[in-house]
């Protein structure tokens, strides 16, 4: 629809009237008026990129799940493959699964276990028969843990889907606090901050660390931290650690100016298989904000 010319490298169609039909589904869109056009076929198969390039897939609400095809349908999607018609019914893509992987992974969800199951993928097209050249290789996981959010300074958090986590703060009263890297504010401001609890059965040493990013804005994500080495646990305590937003005027002022909010993220990779599981987004509201002056 958004394409009035379309054109096919080495050869010239006078201006045509077609319509365009999903072989698998049965739709099919109105009649366009095109000058030039093509249907480059390699634009058909977006699914083999997605799939290529999914190492670990975590599969929600597995419990819901009855049949093997459901499981193909919750894997492919989960990895990001265009795979639904207008009416979330068929599927553009398909793979085998075998028994005995279907039977992996039901039984790792009945364990309660966090070692994914390794699979093997080689995903067809239905519509136009096509095959990835080569399989590909993802882990699977029904399974994943997550950590527990509160607030310290004020805010409200509500809990979404795979493991996101939201904390909107508004009409925060926030008093000026001086650097103090032991809890990890790293320069003097006024700071806003949430708490995250460890999932119950980490036992976080030197040896068994947790990595974590942080970011602000819409600024990259940072290194890789450590929270063995930033924790703010005391004896006989789960594992826990302060997460804290910066404020200033300038910050607050330029975000007025724009959507009004004031944006920081964290995300933690809780079982150490180099995938981020859960995501912390703490939004704080810049306009209903108080900055009490530096005493």
């Amino acid at each position: 629809n958004n394409h009035p010319n379309i054109n096919m490298p080495g050869e010239g169609l006078e201006p045509m009237e077609f319509a365009i039909k999903n072989k698998v589904t049965g739709y099919q869109t109105e009649t366009k008026s095109f000058s030039e056009c093509t249907v480059h076929k390699e634009d058909m198969n977006l699914g083999f990129e997605a799939i290529a390039n999914a190492e670990t897939v975590y599969v929600p609400e597995f419990e819901y799940l009855e049949t093997k095809d459901d499981v193909i349908a919750a894997i492919l999607e989960a990895a990001g493959v265009p795979n639904r018609n207008l009416d979330g019914v068929k599927r553009a893509y398909d793979f085998d699964l075998s028994d005995e992987d279907y039977e992996a992974i039901k039984k790792q969800y009945a364990d309660k276990s966090t070692t994914p199951v390794e699979l093997t993928i080689q995903l067809k097209n239905i519509a136009t028969g096509d095959e990835m050249e080569e399989p590909v290789v993802i882990n699977v996981k029904t399974v994943w843990k997550f950590g527990t959010v509160e607030v310290i300074t004020g805010g409200a958090v509500s809990d979404t889907a795979l493991g996101e986590v939201k904390v909107s703060a508004s009409d925060l009263i926030l008093n000026w606090s001086p650097k103090d890297a032991s809890i990890g504010r790293m320069e003097d401001g006024w700071w806003a901050g949430i708490k995250m609890t460890a999932p119950e059965g980490i036992n976080l040493t030197a040896d068994n660390d947790v990595k974590y990013q942080s970011k602000v804005g819409d600024n990259a994500w940072s290194a890789d931290k450590s929270l063995f080495n930033n924790q703010d646990t005391k004896d006989g305590e789960t594992p826990w650690i302060g997460l804290w937003a910066l404020l200033n005027e300038e910050k607050v002022a330029s975000a007025k100016e724009a959507d009004g909010k004031i944006t920081t993220q964290w995300r933690f990779d809780w079982d150490g298989d180099g995938f981020f599981e859960q995501t912390v987004v703490f939004e704080i509201d810049a306009n209903t904000v108080t900055l009490n002056p530096q005493t």
